[in-house]
């Protein structure tokens, strides 16, 4: 028998290239002075990124814990990555450096980890079809678009 669980998963700046990155504040997702991710224009969270982020993962465990005594197999799916793996990176490019740092948490990825019953965990956010086997868990991200749909087909 299978389960799934998921949420939106978010952010908390853990894939940042640099922890102190010249020219940028997280929190108000600016670099260089100019605003360059939309969160900032369009989320009141009422909160810190990173708090939500943990209240998230926080929920998303507590679902797999509660599946785990009721099934076999878990997947996973949030909108976040969990894997810095799983990001496109382009060496010497600040700008996409610091968008990086928005596409998800390896706090999420570690929890995953810690639940062998997860066995696959689907994700998105950053549109790059990629697929990478971290210890008993697949992370797979189908590569969707906002013109272009793909899709991830589980074998039972």
């Amino acid at each position: 028998m299978w389960g799934f669980a998921g949420n939106c998963g978010w952010y908390d700046y853990s894939f940042a290239e640099e922890p102190e990155f010249p020219g940028a504040d997280f929190k108000t997702k600016t670099i260089m002075g100019r605003v360059v991710w939309n969160d900032a224009h369009f989320v009141d969270l009422k909160k810190t990124d990173p708090e939500y982020t943990d209240e998230l993962i926080d929920r998303l465990e507590r679902d797999i814990e509660y599946l785990e005594n009721r099934v076999d197999t878990i997947v996973s799916v949030t909108h976040h990555l969990g894997f810095k793996e799983m990001l496109r990176e382009k060496p010497g490019d600040k700008l996409w450096a610091f968008a990086n740092a928005f596409m998800g948490s390896t706090k999420l990825g570690k929890m995953l980890i810690k639940h062998p019953k997860v066995k696959t965990h689907i994700c998105g956010h950053n549109h790059r079809p990629c697929r990478n086997q971290i210890e008993h868990l697949e992370s797979v991200n189908p590569g969707s678009t906002y013109g272009e749909k793909n899709y991830v087909v589980l074998e039972v």
